[in-house]
C-alpha cells in the first residue's frame, strides 16, 4: 500500500474513533453548576445516549416542586430514559432552599434560567426553536413564569399540579402566544383545581383559543387506581397555540403515570404525563428535519398472482438530513414487519385470493414519515382445462398442490407425455397413457416454465405450458 495512502486512511480512522468516543462521553447524567447572582446554582444534566454534536438538539427544562431536588424530579418523572428514546437533553435545576422564587422575590431565578440555557447551549449543540420547560406544583408556577417572562425562549411549556404566578402590579405579558398543557387532581389537597381552571383561562385567553373546549373521555387503564381521566382541548390559538387540559378524577396532588409516592394523594395510572408532554412539545414545533423518501422495488403496481400465493416485498428508504430508523410493510392498517436493516424486505406467504393494498412506511431519527403504496391482485387458483384439438384431452395446471391433471375425453385414446423445461430438456416422460384422469406432481421439479407435449396415438399432437412456483 502507499505510504501515503496508509496514513489517510489511518487519519479517517482515528478521527472517526475520536467522534465516536466523544459522542459516547457525553451521554448520561451529569452533576453541574455556575455561579449566578453571586450564589452557586446547581442542576442535574442528562445527554441522551444518541447525541450528535453535529445535530441539533431539543433541550426541556423539570422543575421540582416545593422541598424537591433536581434528581428527585428526575425520579419523579422518568424524563431520562424517554430522553434516550426520544433524543432530547434533559435539565432538572435546583432551586435556592428547594423552592422557586415567586415574582418579586430576592433570588433571581428566571435570569438564572436566561443564563442556564446560554450555558448549556456553549456545551452542546441546542436547537433553540426547541427549548421546553414543564415542572410540578411549585415548578408548575415556575413554568408559568418563564412562559410568561422569558416567552422568547421557550417554544411550549407545561404544568403538572400547578397554578398562575401572583403579579404585583405592574403585571408582565407574554411576549407571544405559547403551547400549553395542564395536569391537575380534582382531589389535590395543596394546590385546588380552581387553581388549574383559573391558570387555563388565563392562556386560552391570552392565545384566542377557542372559549368552549373539546372533551374526550380517556379509556379507564387502571380501573384499580381509583382515576378516571378527561382531555379538554382549546384549539384554534394564534399561530396553533393549543391548550390542553388533562383533569383527573380524585386525582391527588400527583405527576400522572409516576411509580414514585413523593407526592399526596391518587396517582392515576390512566396517562403518563412525561409521555404526553413531550408528545404535545413535539407537535408546538413544526420540524425542520425533512422527511425521508420510500418506494417500492418489489411488487410492481397492479401486479397479479395465483393463490396461495408467496409475494416478495422489497423498499428502499433514503433520509438526506439523517439516517433510516425503520421501514415498516402493512396489509392495509394490519402490519406484517418492521425492518430496521438495510434490506428493507418481507416475504409475505400463503396469501390468499384477493386485492390487496400493501405500504412502506419509512421513519428517520427524529421520527418523520413517509409511505409508499402499491395495489395488487391475488387470483384463485386456475381451475379451468384446456381442450385439446377434437375434445380428446382436457389439460390443466392446480398451482395450489403443483399438479398438471390430463383427462383423457375418449376411452379408445391413448397418448405419450412428454415435460421439458424452459430450455427444452426433457424432465419427464410417460408412454401408452390409458387412465381417464393422469395426475403428474410437479412438486420435485425446480420453480419455472415447463412445455408438455402430449403425443395421441391417432396422430394428434397437444402441447401447452405452465408454471412451477416451488
Amino acid at each position: 500500500m502507499n505510504p501515503i495512502t496508509k496514513i489517510l486512511r489511518q487519519s479517517v480512522f482515528i478521527y472517526t474513533f475520536l467522534i465516536l468516543a466523544m459522542a459516547t462521553a457525553f451521554a448520561g447524567d451529569i452533576n453541574g453548576s455556575m455561579t449566578y447572582g453571586g450564589k452557586n446554582r446547581t442542576y442535574l444534566l442528562h445527554i441522551p445516549t444518541g447525541y450528535n454534536a453535529a445535530s441539533p438538539t431539543p433541550l426541556v427544562f423539570v422543575f421540582h416542586g416545593l422541598t424537591g431536588t433536581g434528581s428527585m424530579m428526575a425520579d419523579i418523572t422518568k424524563f431520562s430514559p424517554l430522553a434516550d428514546q426520544e433524543n432530547f437533553i434533559v435539565i432538572y435545576p435546583d432551586g435556592i432552599s428547594k423552592k422557586w422564587a415567586s415574582p418579586g422575590g430576592s433570588i433571581d431565578d428566571v435570569g438564572f434560567i436566561n443564563a442556564l440555557i446560554d450555558e448549556i447551549s456553549s456545551s452542546y449543540n441546542v436547537d433553540a426553536d426547541r427549548i421546553f420547560s414543564t415542572g410540578a406544583s411549585n415548578g408548575g408556577m415556575f413554568t408559568y413564569r418563564l412562559g410568561i417572562e422569558l416567552t422568547d425562549r421557550f417554544a411550549a411549556i407545561a404544568d403538572v399540579a400547578g397554578f398562575l404566578p401572583n403579579y404585583s402590579s405592574p403585571v408582565p405579558v407574554p411576549s407571544k402566544p405559547i403551547p400549553v398543557i395542564h395536569f391537575h387532581g380534582t382531589a389535590d389537597a395543596i394546590i385546588p383545581f380552581s387553581a388549574a381552571e383559573n391558570a387555563v383561562n388565563y392562556w386560552v385567553d391570552f392565545n384566542s383559543c377557542n372559549a368552549a373546549p373539546s372533551t374526550i373521555q380517556l379509556p379507564n387503564v387502571d380501573a384499580g387506581d381509583g382515576t378516571t381521566v378527561d382531555k379538554l382541548t382549546y384549539a384554534n390559538g394564534i399561530n396553533n397555540s393549543e391548550v390542553a387540559l388533562y383533569k383527573v378524577y380524585s386525582g391527588g396532588h400527583t405527576w400522572p403515570g409516576t411509580s414514585s409516592n413523593a407526592m399526596p394523594g391518587k396517582v392515576t395510572k390512566d396517562i403518563i404525563a412525561s409521555e404526553i408532554i413531550w408528545e404535545f412539545f413535539k407537535s408546538a414545533v413544526p420540524s425542520s428535519n425533512a422527511a425521508p423518501t420510500v418506494s417500492f422495488t418489489k411488487p410492481a403496481m397492479g401486479v397479479e398472482f395465483i393463490a396461495p400465493a408467496s409475494i416478495v416485498i422489497k423498499a428502499t428508504a433514503i433520509d438526506a438530513d439523517g439516517t433510516i430508523k425503520n421501514v415498516k410493510f402493512f396489509n392495509g392498517s394490519t402490519i406484517l414487519k418492521t425492518d430496521p436493516t438495510v434490506q428493507y424486505s418481507y416475504t409475505w406467504n400463503n396469501v390468499p385470493a384477493g386485492v390487496y393494498t400493501i405500504i412502506a412506511e419509512a421513519s428517520d431519527d427524529q421520527d418523520a414519515k413517509s409511505s409508499d403504496t402499491v395495489i395488487i391482485t391475488v387470483n384463485p387458483p386456475k381451475t379451468a382445462f384446456e381442450y385439446a384439438p377434437d375434445n380428446l384431452v382436457a389439460v390443466a395446471f392446480n398451482p395450489s398442490y403443483q399438479q398438471l391433471i390430463i383427462n383423457k375425453m375418449d376411452d379408445q385414446v391413448s397418448y405419450d407425455l412428454l415435460l421439458f423445461d424452459a430450455v427444452g430438456r426433457l424432465v419427464f416422460s410417460a408412454q401408452h397413457i390409458n387412465d381417464s384422469q393422469k395426475i403428474i406432481s410437479t412438486n420435485e421439479l425446480d420453480g419455472g416454465m415447463y412445455l408438455y407435449t402430449i403425443k395421441m396415438n391417432q396422430g394428434n399432437l397437444v402441447t401447452g405450458k405452465f408454471i412451477v412456483t416451488n
